[in-house]
């Protein structure tokens, strides 16, 4: 059972951290666009 929910846990975790990293990658690529848009 204990097992069960560590796993849960860390699943849920490795989760939020994927969605942290692709918003901060869709953010970073936002801003990249915006400074080769200035640029130009």
């Amino acid at each position: 059972m204990q097992k069960q929910s560590a796993r849960a846990i860390a699943l849920t975790i490795a989760q939020e951290q994927a969605n942290f990293r692709l918003r901060l990658l869709a953010v970073s690529g936002f801003a990249t666009l915006a400074l080769l848009c200035l640029s130009l």
